[in-house]
């Protein structure tokens, strides 16, 4: 996660409760269905924003945009801020293709008063066949603040061409929402040059940037289920090293990005080390 500083002008109290999966940690409900109806009503609410609406779009759409790709899904938790003004929702699903593990995805929502942030991350089964989707969007007092989009291949060993060649041709639909400006070396050094950063821009890009989202998300799902003769026999194999080099690949995204602090003053440092070493950044 990138994520810029946000707006968190009180001083949150540190949080003493840990991230613990798969229950939701911020809810009266006392069974599963009050919880399920609970959660939907909420997030229901918080997709009224426009990065909402983009993760509300993810959950109506990501079992559903190719035939081949069946997504299971499950709400992994809600949580209220320590100075109760953001509240985060997180959610995760595990991709197959007739039957066979083929990636995981994991989509963070962050909404404050005036502050909005989308974080999705999906991390591939045999990392050595399939890329990496990751996007960050973050809003702030109604303007995009951040924008980063990209496919990336921390652990292909093959030719990476066909990703290069659709990134960037996606890159250039996109050139009124990005800027010159390089993004911080951790964040692309397995990028294969198509990404979109861009920072401040004004309320009126909010429709070309989900578009952006939108386009690479289904970009990344037609790369996992594109044919290849060799895919059946990597994933009963399994990579180990592949596997390695895509979990060195998260501890580096994890401990680079400053969102790990952003997290931690809103939600408790022992919340946030568990959140992103238990959900967001590890193996499925």
């Amino acid at each position: 996660m990138f994520v810029a500083s946000a707006n968190t002008t009180d001083n949150p109290t540190p949080c003493a409760d840990a991230f613990v999966l798969p229950k939701p940690l911020s809810t009266v409900a006392t069974n599963d269905s009050e919880i399920a109806s609970q959660n939907a009503s909420d997030f229901q609410t918080a997709s009224n924003r426009p990065y909402g609406k983009l993760a509300r779009w993810t959950i109506d759409n990501i079992s559903v945009i190719d035939q081949r790709i069946k997504a299971s899904h499950s709400l992994h938790c809600i949580k209220l801020s320590c100075n109760e003004k953001f509240k985060l929702w997180a959610h995760q699903w595990r991709l197959n293709i007739l039957g066979t593990h083929v990636g995981t995805c994991r989509m963070v929502l962050i909404q404050g008063s005036t502050n909005e942030i989308i974080n999705t991350w999906v991390f591939p089964a045999v990392p050595s066949h399939d890329p990496v989707f990751a996007a960050e969007l973050i809003a702030m007092a109604g303007s995009p603040r951040l924008t980063f989009i990209d496919i990336q291949t921390p652990a292909i060993q093959s030719d990476c061409h066909p990703i290069r060649n659709q990134t960037l041709a996606l890159r250039k639909q996109f050139d009124s929402i990005r800027s010159d400006e390089i993004p911080p070396e951790w964040a692309i050094a397995d990028s294969q040059g198509g990404y979109v950063f861009s920072r401040q821009l004004t309320a009126d890009a909010f429709q070309a940037i989900q578009q952006c989202y939108k386009s690479y998300f289904l970009a990344y799902l037609g790369t996992l289920s594109s044919e290849n003769t060799n895919r059946e026999k990597q994933y009963e194999n399994g990579d180990h090293k592949s596997l390695e080099r895509l979990h060195a690949y998260q501890i580096h995204h994890r401990e680079s990005s400053p969102g790990n602090v952003f997290l931690s003053k809103l939600f408790g440092v022992d919340w946030t080390k568990d959140f992103l070493e238990k959900f967001l950044f590890t193996l499925a």
